[in-house]
């Protein structure tokens, strides 16, 4: 079964290359080269890369996301605006 590797959370590039090194494997982007966890396995290294990439990703997205307020702050903030 083949397993799709997800882009780079980086830069987001496809070009993407897997790096044999004597007995290990690793993902390694092209267009910035940054470098996945080496692994004995390669489906271990492209699910290890896969991974983090998807961590990445939310975390950037958490941090693109406007500043939600807890209920409590809401209450705060709307009474505040009243009473101005």
């Amino acid at each position: 079964m083949a397993t799709l590797i997800e882009s780079c959370p980086f830069c987001n590039s496809g070009h993407l290359h897997i790096a044999h090194h004597l007995i290990s494997h690793s993902v390694v982007c092209q267009n910035c080269k940054s470098k996945g966890p080496q692994r004995r396995v390669l489906a271990e290294a492209v699910l290890d890369w896969n991974h983090s990439s998807r961590v990445l990703r939310s975390i950037q997205r958490e941090k693109m996301r406007p500043a939600q307020f807890k209920p409590q702050q809401r209450a705060a903030a709307d009474s505040e605006r009243l009473m101005n």
